[in-house]
């Protein structure tokens, strides 16, 4: 009997909330007992890019290379994937460099999507299947690329409605807004009020004096949470003072790869939020250096000083 290896790979982790990893399990475990092989091991990528060849410089598909060269796998044996595209969408002369790479270490690539079998030998053997092989990468990554752009250029046009428009880019917002409408609507922000006065209170208090400690243990004697529910610190109330978004900026940022942004080049928005506090107490923030000897009341709760 022939042993095999199954892999897998989606790239978003909400792919595999749905039917992804079933379908490519259901799919080998059929393909495999038709063929007769033993599955004997199962390697998975989740949430990891083939376009940006994430899961061969550090996914499980490193792994099973790894393994590969070190003499682990035993050769001939399976590596069995729905298709091509699951072990790499780069251009085209990195997915062959990779796609040789696996042949070469004696290992065979079985795609159950169209039931091919790729080896050192048979591609050797039948120019045909190599030409095959190469055509089916080049769509993969022609795709991926295709979708790319789509992905980019509606970024890009979310922002031009922000700056235009005030539109909000997304759903994702301040702690103390929400988003109400659909994308493709005239969505808007919408003030959450208790919080909204929370941070009033804190911006009034610091501006009457308080450090941001002081302001923290006030806000925690009279049982006021925080913007995400949990207890107040310095730090807390540092970031809030320091946030533009409550005099209404933004900074759009955009992707240069996968988990990381840098800020938009063409700078940052006024007005896209709803300002709660105004721009005289927030520049009164960033630039008091000498406190006032105040005494703040919240609930009858007193405080003297700054800390």
């Amino acid at each position: 009997m022939e042993l095999a290896i199954s892999y897998k790979r989606f790239s978003s982790l909400v792919q595999g909330k749905g039917r992804s990893e079933g379908r490519q399990d259901d799919e080998t475990e059929a393909y495999c007992s038709q063929k007769g092989y033993k599955i004997y091991e199962t390697f998975i990528d989740r949430g990891v890019s083939a376009y940006r060849g994430e899961n061969s410089d550090k996914g499980d598909l490193k792994a099973i290379l790894d393994l590969a060269a070190a003499g682990k796998i035993k050769p001939g044996t399976h590596i069995v994937v729905e298709s091509l595209d699951r072990i790499t969408r780069q251009e085209t002369t990195s997915a062959l460099s990779l796609f040789l790479n696996i042949i070469n270490l004696g290992l065979a690539i079985d795609t159950t999507f169209d039931e091919q079998i790729y080896t050192k030998e048979r591609c050797d053997a039948d120019p045909f299947a190599a030409m095959g092989a190469i055509l089916v990468l080049m769509r993969g990554h022609n795709e991926s690329k295709t979708k790319s752009k789509r992905i980019k250029d509606a970024r890009a046009a979310d922002r031009k409605n922000a700056r235009e428009h005030k539109i909000p880019v997304n759903s994702r917002c301040p702690a103390w807004l929400k988003v109400v409408g659909l994308r493709g609507e005239k969505r808007e922000f919408a003030k959450l009020d208790d919080l909204v006065e929370i941070i009033k209170l804190v911006f009034r208090a610091y501006d009457d004096g308080l450090g941001c400690m002081s302001v923290a243990k006030l806000l925690n004697r009279n049982n006021i949470k925080s913007l995400t529910g949990k207890t107040w610190n310095a730090g807390t109330v540092q970031r809030l003072l320091r946030n533009e978004a409550v005099i209404g900026v933004y900074q759009p940022q955009v992707y240069i790869r996968k988990h990381k942004r840098v800020p938009d080049g063409q700078g940052k928005i006024e007005g896209y939020y709803p300002e709660i506090i105004s721009p005289a107490l927030f520049i009164g923030y960033s630039g008091r250096s000498t406190p006032k000897r105040i005494t703040a009341g919240i609930a009858g709760t007193t405080a003297v000083g700054r800390s």
